[in-house]
């Protein structure tokens, strides 16, 4: 029953979690719409630059001094000015996205690593009869392959946040700018629907390396500002048409640390500023990001993008009425083609919200529009429509996400029944049934006829016949007693830690009482008398000193990188004075291990004086597999083999610290290191030169270890919202350009390394790997409880962070005990296998 239950299991997960993709993760972008665009065979605009400063603060713009020819348009009336308001995740690629194809983040980009959009948009690029782009090559690649785009990029490797050259960057995209303008054929001087693009990166990487307060961030404005007013003069000398129309704005806006992706108004608040040819200047508005987009496809009189979500203000267009009211019907008429789409997929459902538009009031809104239209009361066209866009806008939200709410409860019902199921075959034998009887197969065959009517995914027919397939399976004759077992008081412990578990993920400082179970450890597990022997009342304090750390500022925001040199000496320290306790043989490898904590602990005080040296960063990446070597010359499944594997994790550890986190790992590596010897079935005299051997079982009060040392470990620095979102800060002893893969890789071994450091420990301390096994499956339920919990706080909006976050916390819990057993593996590879050669001197001696 074992192997069959093991096999449901698998499918069972795979299912579930494949469901949050399928339910929370769907691209809003719809393919083959039509395209509806003004009607003027004179465009407001023949060209359209669009300036983009990324990573541009509103505050910062604020400062007049800063860029004082564009305040200049500002003040004198020529520009038009306000706040646009970008969407989260506040982040360059979606924030370009919404500028030119006028939709907010697609979250099924996280299929991508949140790199591009899996599905293909229409943007203005594509409505623009010929375009020109040059910038950074993470944010022109997204555009370059339209065909009548022409594109000139820097590689993304020039970005080098530790440089005060950074400006130079966006010189060279005006220099080329400025180059090709004079290089342009006839039909591109006089020609319409020309959109030029200049993705100006330098002041987010100050922003990155330098924060938003410093002279490399405010400076590179006032040369942006500069080149802005010469490349206006430039535009004027080539076109002399004064039919070219400006926008100048920013993706995003940044902290005041120097990151961006989340939600407060200095991340969200960017500035604005239109003038030209077509704009009605002097304005003052406040707008959405994405409103960006049907403004410039209204300046040039292109087709809107058919994604488009954003509203046109007709307060920015200086324009006849009835260019205005063709501009506000196009925009309409894009929107009910989105959602005539959407209801032609959907139909009826009799959840859904009364707030959606439907069918009838489309047709009716636009029956009034063409009856004003044929009596030219143009202005009332605009009014009336412009005033009813905003509920098409949330319409289109809705109709989104209309199946979500049933398709959530048969994801639920299919982890409650998998549960129960679990449950019971844990306290009982049975023989568990894979095909049902007929009677089950006939009900589910109609239920899946019946459901394909009312839903068009496969996926959801799935969703729909799980649940009812794995009741099936579930001995309802065992349902009583484990009911019973339920409402009693020892089910009140585990509920209790998977409540504190989901508050932690959420404020880690509720973690910290976690310690409490840490503290009453040598008791539930070793009954021990006395109570404070030297070992306990060691690791009272060891557990007692975790509680401060989840009330420290996360470790991406608080920095303080010579602190972290700190641990490396302690450890230093604590090799030398017990280097005796270990056999002669294995003296030199401490010997060894001590020198290198040291080695660790110069680079860091050397980094912080001369942070650019290169021998300084290849001596970083040395460090991370040096230790190694000494781990295989050490004896299997000894101490000294634990202690080298420790020290291992460690080093790399301290590199990649910022400030306060390799002192938590340090106290870690001390309380684990308690654990194990109290584990262990030998005297103190004889634990450091015998093999490591337990004596603890596997008890209930065992079971909840892995999860509460994990997570308090991920909380106690705030590492699990390094996954996404960092400071880059915290890399630089290794690398200081933009290279996304390398930053991964250095995060996940951040992240790793004291997790597998719990593991090598726990496994030195149970007798076997089949105690290992037994483990992992008492920790099944309280995972599989906690995913339920997260599949219900799952985000789709908000920044990369907090979605990325909800479903690293859905993701972590429910794998974490397929990967609790892939550690438990690795730690047994770890400690139990040596180096060929290695191994024949220890056989032989």
């Amino acid at each position: 029953m074992e192997v069959k239950l093991g096999i449901l299991g698998v499918i069972v997960h795979l299912i579930l979690l494949y469901s949050i993709f399928d339910i929370y993760y769907t691209s809003p972008i719809i393919e083959s719409l039509n395209a509806h665009r003004p009607n003027s065979n004179d465009p407001p605009a023949r060209r359209l630059f669009l300036i983009s400063a990324d990573g541009l603060r509103y505050d910062t713009f604020q400062r007049k001094e800063l860029a004082p020819f564009l305040h200049s348009l500002i003040d004198s009336g020529v520009a038009s000015f306000g706040v646009s308001t970008s969407g989260v995740p506040t982040e360059s690629r979606p924030g370009h996205v919404s500028i030119v194809a006028g939709f907010t983040e697609d979250v099924s980009a996280v299929t991508r690593g949140w790199k591009e959009n899996p599905v293909t948009f229409d943007t203005i690029f594509n409505r623009s009869i010929e375009s020109f782009q040059w910038g950074s090559e993470d944010i022109t690649h997204l555009f370059s392959h339209i065909p009548h785009v022409k594109t000139k990029s820097f590689p993304a490797e020039w970005e080098d946040f530790s440089s005060l050259d950074n400006y130079k960057l966006d010189e060279w995209v005006f220099d080329k700018c400025e180059r090709d303008l004079l290089d342009l054929p006839s039909s591109s001087l006089i020609g319409s629907s020309r959109f030029f693009f200049l993705h100006l990166v330098a002041i987010d990487t100050n922003g990155h390396g330098h924060n938003p307060d410093s002279f490399a961030y405010t400076d590179n404005l006032r040369i942006v500002d500069e080149r802005v007013r010469r490349l206006v003069t430039k535009v004027n000398q080539v076109f002399n048409d004064s039919k070219s129309a400006y926008i100048f704005t920013s993706d995003h806006g940044m902290t005041e640390w120097g990151s961006h992706g989340g939600g407060t108004d200095l991340e969200t608040k960017t500035p604005f500023v239109v003038w030209g040819s077509g704009v009605n200047g002097g304005a003052r508005e406040h707008i959405q990001q994405i409103d960006l987009c049907p403004l410039m496809a209204s300046l040039l009189a292109i087709p809107f993008p058919i994604n488009n979500h954003g509203i046109i203000r007709t307060s920015l267009l200086n324009t006849s009425a009835r260019f205005q009211s063709s501009v506000v019907m196009a925009n309409f008429l894009q929107l009910r083609e989105i959602i005539l789409h959407q209801i032609s997929h959907v139909g009826k459902r009799w959840w859904l919200s009364s707030e959606v538009v439907t069918t009838t009031a489309l047709n009716s809104l636009y029956d009034q529009a063409t009856q004003l239209a044929a009596k030219n009361r143009f202005e009332s066209i605009s009014s009336l429509v412009s005033s009813q866009l905003p509920l098409l806008q949330r319409s289109i939200f809705l109709y989104h996400r209309v199946d979500r709410p049933l398709l959530s409860i048969l994801v639920a019902a299919s982890f409650i029944s998998f549960l129960l199921l679990l449950k019971i075959s844990s306290v009982h034998s049975f023989y568990l049934r894979f095909i049902p009887s007929g009677k089950l197969i006939l009900f589910l065959l109609v239920s899946s006829t019946a459901s394909s009517i009312f839903f068009v995914s496969l996926s959801h027919i799935i969703y729909l016949i799980l649940p009812i397939y794995l009741i099936s399976l579930i001995p309802f004759a065992h349902v009583p007693s484990l009911i019973l077992r339920l409402v009693s008081l020892s089910s009140l412990p585990p509920i209790m830690l998977i409540i504190l578990l989901n508050y932690s993920f959420y404020d880690r400082r509720f973690s910290s009482l976690l310690t409490i179970y840490l503290i009453f450890l040598p008791y539930l597990l070793y009954h021990s008398r006395p109570i404070f022997s030297k070992l306990n009342v060691l690791l009272y304090g060891v557990s007692l000193s975790f509680c401060p750390f989840p009330f420290l500022p996360p470790c991406g925001v608080l920095s303080f990188p010579l602190l972290s040199s700190i641990p490396p000496i302690i450890l230093s320290i604590i090799l030398k004075r017990i280097r005796h306790l270990f056999p002669s043989h294995n003296q030199p490898n401490i010997d060894h291990l001590f020198s290198l904590s040291l080695i660790t602990c110069s680079l860091i005080i050397f980094h912080s004086i001369l942070p650019s040296y290169f021998v300084l960063r290849f001596l970083s990446w040395l460090l991370i597999p040096l230790p190694y070597i000494i781990v295989f010359r050490t004896p299997p499944r000894t101490p000294s083999r634990l202690l080298s594997l420790s020290v291992a994790l460690f080093l790399p550890y301290s590199l990649l610290s910022s400030s306060y986190e390799s002192l938590y790992l340090l106290l870690l590596l001390i309380f684990l290191s308690i654990f194990t010897r109290k584990s262990s079935s030998h005297s103190s005299s004889l634990f450091f030169h015998l093999p490591l051997s337990s004596t603890i079982s596997l008890s209930c009060a065992f079971v909840p270890l892995p999860h509460v040392l994990t997570f308090l470990t991920l909380f106690s620095t705030g590492n699990l919202a390094s996954l996404s979102s960092f400071s880059p800060s915290s890399l630089s002893r290794f690398i200081s350009v933009f290279s996304p893969f390398t930053m991964a890789s250095l995060l996940v071994l951040k992240l790793l390394s004291p997790i597998l450091l719990i593991f090598i420990h726990l496994r030195s301390s149970l007798p076997s790997l089949s105690s290992s096994s037994n483990l992992i499956s008492s920790t099944l339920i309280i995972s599989d409880l906690l995913s339920l919990i997260f599949f219900y706080q799952l985000r789709d909006s908000g920044s990369w962070l907090e979605i990325g976050l909800s479903i690293a916390h859905f993701l972590i819990s429910l794998s974490s005990s397929l990967a609790f057993y892939l550690l438990f593996l690795l730690s047994d590879y770890l400690l139990s296998t040596p180096l060929r050669s290695r191994s024949k001197h220890i056989s032989n001696a």
